[in-house]
């Protein structure tokens, strides 16, 4: 036997060990809890099919109504007349049952489908969780058009199109053992005829399209994931394709996109869609044998009827059942590319920060003999950098492009881990342990501020419970932030909807929300991350009067800046060039005097 063979024999096998040993573990328990489930809708599946093989021989060969001892006892003592009567009874009687079944059925399934898609809400959850907590560093190489697939898609279209299918398998490989032991005991040679017919194909289709179907995988993965990034990219990107009149030209690449993908799945549904019709074909040719083999062997017509219908009946489920596994198999291939998005992320761990761990920033905040180089590269962004920043102080970090202001921004923030040397508050060094009590002293004001979807309470609140939100907090961090003004002309006040991404404010209120919610948590240490460089010259100065204004000996500001106006009011001001900080401290007249 070949390789491709043995690999096709024990594929439901290796499925399951991978599901076992390469996805969380409560993924292969979800789909032991459904085993018994399966197991009981196979039985009640054969039960009631099976009713029927001793009802419709009894139909065509009435006599046994006599001869049999069950059947004429019934017969006698319910008082029945006629044969005609009694078959019409077991036939109520039949009803009853698949009645009775298809109840049963419809409730074990309901078990099984929300057992399942319990399954997919965990993958969803645990898969955000991991990509919330993977390093800064990696956020910055990874595709966020990809995380947002991985996350909101990916782990349904592995339930959908892996777990429920595998599922369905072992429902219909146990209904058919069933029913074939049922069958081999009621009529020996229809079981043989049966498997001589059906086995080989189910064989022969694997044979042809397994590997059409790993292909198809392979091509869905690539292109649902492009389609997926371009239309991200595209609304995110909207004014820049207006602007730009590049409407056009995206369009085109997204529609080569598109037709790709809608090529591959057209493909596996034509798969899926003719596999039923190939098993109804030679189902019906095997129908047309069992009747010519009858009629060359001279057998009475009546005799070929009874054992026809018995035929058509096992078919009737049978037939069902071998297109459901095909289909199932079609999806699990099709879908086998989910699996290296599920898998138990190992790589990574992480030591979570003690939440009693607490931080007490008294005297300054110091940076020593810190270095750091990407990854795989050879050249130090930063080089023996050191700097100490005195509590309730103002300092200010500026220099051109490339110089390394956000890289030390991001090493002081936690974001990257340097290669050498520390970051220190009051002497204690920050580490993986205390970084949490460290956020707990920060606020951040980027230059593009993160705008959620709602509110301007929910925006400067930030991730508090509405109910948890001190109001009177609240409205003191507005007037600090100077949104007072802004916040009188809003229409329903807090509750003001400020729409996707902040787009119906302008970005100084962007700016002033960010210093809002940096207060509202309590920051003691306040960072300006090139707050102003996307604002004009008026709303820079008035968003530097409001940095002035919250500046006080309790809050400790840091700002990273291109631009001059932005330092106005720093205590210090330092210059970092190719990588290296300037260890003297400049004033603003200073700075201005030497730019000029």
């Amino acid at each position: 036997m070949s390789i491709n063979n043995r690999m096709n024999s024990y594929f439901l096998i290796q499925l399951h060990n991978r599901i076992k040993q390469q996805l969380p573990e409560y993924v292969a328990k979800s789909l032991y809890k459904t085993i018994p489930v399966s197991f009981l809708l196979s039985i009640i599946e054969v039960l009631s099919l099976s009713s029927l093989f001793p009802i419709i021989n009894m139909i065509i060969h009435q006599e046994q109504i006599r001869e049999n001892r069950i059947l004429w006892f019934i017969y006698q003592n319910f008082g029945f007349s006629t044969n005609a009567r009694f078959i019409l009874a077991m036939l109520m009687l039949v009803i009853v049952l698949f009645i009775l079944k298809n109840i049963a059925v419809f409730y074990f399934s309901k078990f099984q489908i929300t057992t399942f898609y319990k399954t997919a809400e965990m993958l969803v959850l645990e898969k955000y969780r991991f990509y919330m907590n993977m390093p800064y560093s990696q956020h910055v190489d990874s595709n966020s058009s990809a995380l947002l697939r991985n996350v909101s898609q990916i782990p349904y279209e592995f339930v959908n199109g892996v777990l429920m299918p595998f599922s369905g398998v072992i429902t219909e490989i146990l209904a058919i053992l069933l029913l074939a032991v049922s069958i081999l005991i009621y009529n020996p040679l229809l079981f043989i005829s049966l498997v001589g017919v059906l086995f080989p194909l189910v064989y022969l289709y694997n044979k042809l399209h397994k590997k059409k179907l790993e292909d198809l995988s392979k091509k869905r993965d690539s292109e649902s994931l492009n389609l997926y990034k371009q239309v991200s990219q595209s609304f995110e990107g909207i004014r820049e394709f207006i602007i730009f009149d590049k409407k056009e030209y995206f369009f085109k690449t997204l529609k080569t996109t598109v037709s790709n993908f809608t090529k591959i799945n057209s493909d596996a549904f034509l798969i899926s869609y003719i596999s039923p019709k190939i098993v109804e074909t030679v189902a019906v040719f095997a129908i047309f044998m069992v009747f010519f083999i009858g009629f060359i062997q001279g057998q009475a017509v009546d005799k070929i009827a009874s054992v026809l219908v018995l035929y058509s009946i096992a078919l009737y489920r049978l037939i069902p059942s071998i297109n459901k596994i095909l289909l199932s198999l079609n999806n699990i291939r099709i879908c086998d590319y989910t699996f290296q998005y599920m898998k138990v992320e190992q790589e990574i761990h992480f030591a979570d920060s003690d939440s009693l761990t607490e931080i007490k920033f008294e005297n300054k905040i110091s940076v020593e003999n810190v270095s750091f180089k990407y990854p795989g590269a050879d050249k130090l962004i930063l080089e023996e950098i050191n700097l100490d920043i005195k509590k309730g102080s103002t300092v200010g970090i500026i220099g051109p492009s490339g110089s390394g202001k956000s890289t030390l921004l991001n090493i002081f923030l936690r974001l990257f881990e340097e290669n050498s040397g520390s970051v220190l508050v009051d002497e204690e060094k920050i580490s993986k342990k205390n970084v949490k009590a460290l956020y707990k002293l920060m606020g951040y004001v980027p230059q593009n501020i993160t705008i959620i979807e709602g509110s301007l309470l929910e925006n400067i609140a930030f991730g508090v419970e509405r109910n948890l939100v001190d109001e009177n907090l609240l409205k003191n961090v507005i007037q600090k932030a100077q949104l007072s003004a802004f916040f009188k002309e809003l229409p329903e006040g807090l509750n003001t909807q400020l729409g996707e991404r902040g787009v119906k404010i302008s970005g100084g209120q962007k700016q002033r929300i960010g210093i809002a919610r940096a207060l509202y948590h309590r920051a003691q240490i306040l960072i300006f991350d090139e707050a102003t460089s996307a604002l004009d010259y008026e709303t820079e100065e008035a968003l530097t009067e409001s940095i002035r204004s919250i500046s006080h000996k309790e809050i400790t500001i840091v700002i990273v800046a291109h631009r001059l106006q932005t330092l106005k009011y720093c205590d210090y001001i330092y210059k970092l060039k190719d990588g290296k900080l300037d260890t003297r401290a400049f004033n603003y007249e200073e700075i201005i005097s030497e730019r000029t």
